[in-house]
């Protein structure tokens, strides 16, 4: 399955995400949704919040595609400071991001739709994603 079938099928073509990505820990995009744009630096900028305890992303938000979401928690999945899931919210819509050992699951759901749900959603592929290797 290519990078870009995870994004359409098990991310957006749920209903619960709005818009997808699957970035590398060193930034590089693999695949995202239409209309969806992270670049490099936002991406590395993202990852680093998972080596920094999420301190920066508490300081001064989480930037995807352009937008600053207000840091809502971090999930604390692995030993000691290390966590899996990172969450932001803008009003009615937030960001779920799950990194996995290789790369970040990133999903934005939108107005209507539970957080929960599409936390749910980023985890489930993430965790998948882990499971084989990455």
């Amino acid at each position: 399955m290519s990078w870009q079938q995870y994004i359409d099928g098990n991310l957006v073509g749920t209903g619960q995400v709005q818009h997808a990505a699957i970035i590398g820990l060193d930034g590089n995009i693999w695949a995202t949704s239409a209309g969806f744009t992270i670049d490099q630096p936002e991406g590395a900028a993202l990852a680093s919040h998972f080596k920094d305890g999420a301190a920066k992303a508490m300081a001064s938000g989480i930037h995807v595609n352009k937008v600053k979401y207000m840091f809502i928690k971090k999930d604390e999945l692995l030993s000691g400071e290390d966590y899996r899931l990172l969450i932001g919210k803008k009003g009615p819509t937030g960001v779920s991001i799950y990194k996995s050992d290789t790369a970040m699951v990133i999903g934005v759901y939108g107005e209507g739709v539970q957080p929960g749900a599409c936390n749910n959603v980023v985890t489930t592929l993430g965790a998948y994603l882990v499971s084989v290797g990455y």
